[in-house]
């Protein structure tokens, strides 16, 4: 397929389209927005170009692409609630790209858009990630598939434009980025090389090149970390359930014989053995827990066995909750372009897996894997490989195969866009707009303390900072002790109303694809400070819980909650 040249787009095409519009626009008219994109939000409105980018960027770990994106239509009006038909808007047009100039078949191109993570995680929550499929799409229509369809034209510049946005979104765009511009420029190669490109149609390479250099370094320049960041990273570091279950924090003020009521008790980490009817499955627990056990000494076995648990459950993540049927598309594709010779088209999927894996990885981090997959199977797609007659047959059935897989898994990815536009339906992702329903009318003109990042999520809905013991509206990561009150100093102001934003971790985490690595079917918000224990000690109260659920999958992934307490009247 020649870059930019439609492939058929016919009624079917424009059906999908429509459908699309149709389905995300009751998505947007119902999801409610919780800290993450309130979080993006608040820098954007709150910061000016210069802190935004050159500062405050450092503490978020990723490049300024969107909250750029977010900073100018802050400026020129747009309200926080209007972001969701702003993604919306973006993904359709996404989608578009992708039926217009995608090579698959037209059963797989039609099912795709439809697909859990393009059609809802992308497409209604308001994060980077929603521009990420646009970009990926964009790129692979420039460089195009293995076909070599007479009048192609390989328009480097245009293509290190796309490259150097994708670079600027998100870490794993500029993997992403990265791993397309080896393919483009290898391609450009071997077709320089077999005089199917003449190096007169080459010009502006070099530019293009610079371009997309520049572009990196300026990711690099924005997202690496500052020296004072509050996250931190690696899979030891991942806030599982485990790590809170053991994390020891000393309670301020709680008398002896009150049982702290906010978190998890610890000894609840001691859960026998599950039956999963499976040899491999109940190793790997055991292995898991010995260092829980108390055998400490093995806790760099313990490390070893968690991230390749953890590595295991991310590949197969966002294609199923079948092991047999994640595996099988990506065994497929890693033969089709080994096959072929290709095996350097594998590197977008493979380096946003690297990255995943040594870095940091949640939930709905993971839909950008399948993107980049389905990426992969674009430019390495050939409908008519140069083969000997004695593989093509093999070559035929292990596509047929490929594509049957790929339909199975679209198919069950359509019910858990269902699920998730059902559960939104009912009950809100977050309780962040009720949350700040009720202190705009019980709190104004009052004290309001805030704790934890979650609690920016009602910010966004008021034109400035609610809560006294923060010095800005958003959240910053930093260690730095001198930005946020101690709990003695806000108590000692006496606050009016004091908010937690708080996540229950559900049985939807990355860790438990494989195993049920423990129990997480607990409704209790998470407070692992103990800061409600401290105010429930010193004369406070619980008085109201806003809570939603964020849909993952066929289940949830968390239930966020905005926590209230008040003074004892």
């Amino acid at each position: 397929m020649s870059p930019l040249r439609s492939e058929k787009f016919g009624v079917w095409e424009w059906s999908a389209l429509a459908a699309y519009v149709g389905l995300v626009a009751v998505e947007a008219r119902h999801h409610t927005s919780w800290a993450d994109e309130a979080q993006a939000w608040l820098l954007a409105r709150d910061c000016s170009l210069h802190d935004l980018l050159l500062h405050r960027l450092h503490y978020e770990g990723t490049p300024g692409l969107w909250h750029l994106l977010l900073w100018v239509l802050a400026r020129i009006g747009l309200p926080y609630a209007a972001l969701h038909w702003l993604t919306a808007g973006i993904a359709t047009v996404g989608v578009g790209v992708w039926l217009r100039w995608s090579p698959f078949p037209r059963f797989l191109k039609l099912l795709f858009p439809f697909t859990f993570f393009v059609a809802y995680q992308y497409a209604v929550v308001a994060r980077s990630y929603t521009l990420f499929s646009l970009l990926v799409f964009a790129a692979c229509a420039l460089i195009g598939s293995r076909d070599r369809t007479p009048g192609y034209k390989p328009r480097p510049l245009l293509t290190a434009l796309v490259l150097g946005l994708l670079a600027n979104l998100c870490m794993y765009g500029t993997m992403a980025a990265i791993g397309l511009a080896l393919v483009y420029a290898d391609r450009l190669w071997r077709r320089t090389r077999s005089g199917f490109l003449q190096r007169s149609q080459l010009r502006g390479s070099g530019l293009a090149a610079a371009i997309l250099f520049v572009a990196c370094a300026l990711a690099a320049l924005q997202a690496w970390p500052a020296k004072d960041v509050a996250f931190t990273t690696g899979i030891m570091d991942l806030p599982s359930v485990q790590k809170l279950l053991h994390r020891q924090e000393p309670v301020e003020a709680v008398a002896a014989n009150q049982q702290p009521s906010w978190t998890m008790n610890p000894e609840d980490a001691k859960l026998a053995p599950p039956h999963t009817g499976s040899w491999l499955k109940d190793r790997l627990w055991r292995d898991s827990h010995k260092f829980y056990a108390g055998a400490t000494q093995q806790a760099r076995h313990v490390y070893r066995t968690e991230r390749s648990i953890f590595a295991a459950s991310l590949l197969m993540f966002p294609f199923s909750g079948s092991m047999l049927l994640a595996y099988l598309a990506v065994a497929g594709l890693l033969y089709r372009c080994v096959r072929q010779r290709f095996a350097i088209g594998l590197l977008p999927f493979v380096l946003i897996f690297a990255a995943s894996v040594a870095i940091y990885s949640a939930e709905h981090h993971t839909g950008l894997l399948l993107v980049a997959f389905v990426a992969v199977a674009w430019i390495s797609w050939r409908e008519k490989p140069v083969l000997k007659a004695r593989d093509r047959e093999l070559q035929r059935w292990m596509e047929i195969g490929l594509r049957t897989v790929l339909l199975a898994i679209f198919i069950v990815q359509i019910g858990w866009t269902l699920h998730a536009v059902r559960a939104e339906w009912r009950t809100p992702y977050s309780g962040d707009y009720v949350a700040a329903k009720f202190l705009r009318q019980h709190a104004a003109g009052k004290k309001i303390a805030g704790y934890y990042s979650l609690s920016v999520g009602p910010e966004a809905y008021f034109p400035a900072k609610i809560y006294f013991n923060q010095p800005t509206s958003y959240w910053q990561y930093s260690k730095d002790p001198r930005l946020t009150m101690s709990n003695a100093d806000v108590l000692a102001g006496r606050p009016d109303y004091v908010v937690l934003g708080t996540i229950a971790f559900r049985h939807q985490m990355i860790l438990n694809q494989i195993l049920p690595m423990l129990d997480t079917q607990n409704d209790e918000p998470g407070d692992i400070m103990h800061v409600g224990d401290f105010f429930s000690a010193n004369g406070y109260h619980e008085t109201h819980r806003f809570c939603g659920l964020a849909p993952m999958r066929s289940g949830f992934s968390g239930q966020l909650c905005q926590v209230v307490l008040e003074p004892v009247r």
